[in-house]
Parts: structure tokens; sequence; C-alpha cells
């Protein structure tokens, strides 16, 4: 049977392309930035060297990339109600922010960005690099 012309065309789905094997992802994945996962460390990093005491109870880790109202407000707002406590701005290749903390007195890194969804080993690198650095009894 021929297709009349004048019909409104098919409303059928588009057949999806088929999914990359595994071998094709796991190449993929070394061109990625995180690299593989045979690439991470096997053994976890040495213990840090006794900092001493803990500088204070509580200490802020923020994970920031943009937005700069809201980082400055958040840091602001844990300045009021935690003036004693250590900040760590951590930016994932977004903004700087290191101005507002030389004026608001905390600390600040930016590293360069990850994809933390495939590989989770830089975001909690990061988070333990933070907590070294504030050397607190807690991190929030």
């Amino acid at each position: 049977a021929e297709e009349d012309e004048s019909a409104p065309p098919s409303r059928a789905r588009p057949v999806p392309p088929p999914r990359p094997r595994a071998e094709e992802e796991e190449e993929a994945a070394a061109d990625r930035p995180e690299g593989r996962l045979e690439d991470s460390p096997a053994e976890a990093p040495p213990p840090p060297p006794d900092l001493g005491p803990p500088v204070a109870k509580y200490g802020f880790y923020l994970h920031v990339f943009n937005f700069p109202a809201a980082v400055i407000h958040q840091v602001r707002s844990i300045k009021k109600h935690f003036p004693e406590s250590p900040l760590y701005l951590m930016s994932d290749g977004g903004m700087r922010f290191d101005e507002l903390c030389r004026v608001e007195g905390c600390t600040f890194m930016l590293c360069p960005p990850a994809n933390d969804r495939w590989h989770p080993w830089p975001f909690l690198h990061r988070l333990y690099e933070g907590a070294k650095t504030l050397n607190t009894e807690y991190v929030i």
C-alpha cells in the first residue's frame, strides 16, 4: 500500500541510538578530566600531621561555583551566628571569592572543575583538605 502524501506525518517516536559498550565507555572515561576509576589512589591518604587541638567546635565547608549574592549572604550569615567558627570556601572551577574571604576572614580555594557525579574522589579529596585546613571538632 502506498502512503498518502496528504496524510499527517507519523507520530512514532524516533529510535534512540544504541548505548555504547562498556569498553567504549571506559575509553571515553580516559578522556575526561577525572579519569578512570583505576587512576585514583588505591590507598587512603596518610593521616594529617598532628595539628594540635581543634581551633573551634564547628567549621563550615562551602562548596561554591557562582551566584555571588547567595555566597556573600551565606558567609555573612554564618559569621553572624558563629563568629568564632572558621569557613572554608572551595570554588569548583567557578567564580573566585578570594577577596570576599580576605574581607570576611575565611579561607578560599579555587580548584579545577571536576565531574563529581562520575567519580566522587575529587569531591571527597577536597572535603578532606577542607577538614584538615579547618581543624575543627565538626565540619558542617
